[in-house]
């Protein structure tokens, strides 16, 4: 069960950070800009976000989502449900960012019910150090 949580915490947390990007860049010029989707602003997102959500994700995202999902199994009905439930409330009580977090977590359920019949660890490595590199490189820019 750890295995897949790890490799549900890679793909989650890179995809919530493209997503966070995206959605909510960044302006970190210190110039008012009315125009707030340039991808310069899409790539300070990233490398503002791609840290906090990959730490976040690994050391409350993980430790969360295996005790959510072992309350919900010892019930018999709507087990997903009740999962789902357990991570959000665990955002809201622990997570100072309400709406980051429960995107994040959102992400993280969607994607470890998909992949609970699959298994990537030799991709989820390799995506993990390609992020790393990407963010690496993208800091001088």
């Amino acid at each position: 069960m750890l295995s897949r949580k790890l490799q549900t915490a890679v793909f989650a947390a890179t995809l919530s950070s493209f997503l966070m990007a995206v959605v909510f860049p960044l302006n970190t010029s210190g110039f008012e800009d009315p125009d707030r989707y340039k991808f310069v602003y899409m790539l300070s997102g990233f490398r503002i976000y791609t840290p906090f959500i990959f730490l976040g994700t690994f050391l409350f995202g993980v430790p969360v989502s295996m005790t959510a999902d072992r309350i919900s199994g010892r019930f018999g009905w709507y087990p997903s449900l009740l999962s789902y439930g357990l991570h959000i409330l665990a955002c809201t009580l622990f997570a100072g960012l309400f709406m980051v977090s429960c995107i994040v977590a959102t992400v993280f359920f969607m994607l470890d019910r998909w992949l609970k019949e699959k298994n990537f660890p030799g991709s989820a490595t390799a995506l993990f150090f390609i992020m790393l590199l990407l963010w690496t490189f993208s800091i001088p820019l």
